[in-house]
C-alpha cells in the first residue's frame, strides 16, 4: 500500500487494551495520511485479547490472524507436558 514506504506504531508501557489501542493507533493514523480509507484486510497476532480487542476496535473489519511463532510456543508448551520425550520428534515434524 505505502511503497516502501514503513508505517509503525508507538512504544507503550502498559499491555492494557487502552494504552494498546493507542499504540496502535499511531499505524492507523499514518496510513491513512498515505489513504483515507485505508483498513487492513489481515493482522497478525498473538493471541493477546488486549491485542486483538485493540485492532478490532481500531478496523472493525480485519481479520486477525495468529502469528506462526506464537501459534508454535502454544504447540510446543501443551505438546512437551503430553508428550514428554517425542517433543523433539513432534517439533521437527510442525
Amino acid at each position: 500500500m505505502a511503497e516502501e514506504c514503513v508505517l509503525g506504531v508507538s512504544v507503550t508501557d502498559s499491555a492494557a487494551e487502552e494504552s494498546l489501542k493507542e499504540a496502535c493507533g499511531t499505524y492507523r493514523e499514518e496510513a491513512r495520511n498515505v489513504a483515507p480509507d485505508y483498513s487492513p484486510e489481515t493482522v497478525n497476532t498473538d493471541e493477546w485479547q488486549a491485542t486483538m480487542n485493540a485492532w478490532k476496535s481500531l478496523f472493525p473489519s480485519v481479520t486477525l490472524i495468529l502469528c506462526f511463532l506464537h501459534m508454535f510456543i502454544g504447540i510446543r508448551d501443551r505438546a512437551k507436558k503430553k508428550f514428554g520425550e517425542i517433543y523433539q520428534e513432534v517439533a521437527t515434524r510442525l
